[in-house]
């Protein structure tokens, strides 16, 4: 019986995983790391469901039909649980990948959230006779983008989650839930209203992409991106004829009427999409990491009750040796 049961030992602990491959060749490291850990998610996977598969086995054949109670118990002690110990494992080693999936996730989600954080902010105006300029992309003392060329990090980064797909390794809703937002974001588009009251000089643009909704809209109308330029003025100034004027002055043209229309409620609607992917990525984070929590207790918790049936064992080992001598 021995030589038997190092032969069912030896063949359940050979079942082995498979390794993580088809990394992503992206160069930006964190979106590497997402693709090498959602790989590991699915090799892990794949290894936990061929060793469930051995303990389903195990339990049928060596508890349930098994008619011995003695036997039974020998079974579950040297063999069953040893058996769901390496299915833990395996489902341990899974959770770890979601881990660190989910963890790159966050670091690169956070790196999107700080773009569109500074995707409003706008270098001090420099005077320059009658009017005010200065660029909308700028970078502070840290090297970090701001302004105008923030917002086109952030639209950058949302293009990079579509096109590599990072929200792979999410939950099915989690990932629709993601993923519409991302598709609405860069799918916005507002328009200023009734243009053809306002002076055709380039100095008011007619329409706003994502990034340009985002630094305009922050800013309000008082600061004019100067068309086709990286550059602003305030709006007092024509920056194409030069003239000194207000282009919000005369026939209900006020900065107000300038962002209503289309072009406010579109800029509410980028804040909404945004808030929604930081909401949703930071509750099914928190699951995750409880769920890994939860399943680490469970497999000490198995271990315990392996050792607790061990020592029973050789403790009635002992007393039948003992009553044995004293015969």
């Amino acid at each position: 019986m021995t030589e038997s049961y190092f032969n069912e030992i030896e063949s359940v602990e050979g079942v082995n995983g498979v390794k993580a491959q088809n990394v992503s060749p992206s160069d930006d490291p964190l979106v590497a790391r997402i693709h090498l850990a959602m790989s590991e998610i699915g090799d892990a996977e794949t290894s936990r469901k061929a060793e469930e598969a051995v303990l389903d086995q195990l339990i049928q054949s060596k508890l349930i039909d098994e008619g011995d109670p003695f036997i039974a118990m020998m079974n579950a002690m040297l063999i069953v649980i040893p058996q769901l110990m390496k299915c833990k494992e395996e489902l341990l080693v899974e959770k770890t990948a979601n881990y660190d999936y989910i963890s790159s996730l966050n670091a690169y989600m956070a790196e999107t959230q700080q773009h569109f954080s500074f995707s409003g902010d706008k270098e001090a105006p420099t005077p320059n006779g009658n009017y005010q300029s200065g660029n909308t992309t700028y970078y502070d003392d840290s090297g970090r983008v701001r302004g105008f060329g923030a917002a086109k990090a952030y639209m950058d980064n949302l293009s990079e989650i579509r096109t590599e797909k990072l929200f792979g390794g999410l939950a099915p809703d989690v990932q629709g839930i993601m993923n519409e937002a991302v598709k609405t974001s860069m799918n916005l588009y507002g328009y200023a209203p009734d243009m053809g009251k306002w002076p055709n000089n380039g100095s008011v643009k007619t329409g706003y992409d994502l990034p340009e909704i985002l630094w305009q809209g922050f800013n309000g109308p008082e600061w004019i991106m100067e068309g086709g330029t990286d550059r602003y003025t305030n709006k007092n100034y024509g920056w194409v004829s030069g003239e000194n004027k207000d282009l919000f002055n005369g026939n209900q043209r006020t900065a107000a009427s300038y962002l209503t229309g289309q072009l406010s409620p579109v800029l509410d609607d980028a804040v909404t999409q945004n808030a929604i992917m930081e909401n949703t990525l930071n509750g099914y984070s928190k699951q995750i990491e409880s769920s890994y929590k939860f399943e680490m207790e469970n497999y000490n918790s198995i271990v315990n009750t392996d050792a607790q049936m061990y020592q029973a064992q050789v403790n009635q080992n002992k007393a039948h040796t003992k009553r044995l001598r004293a015969i």
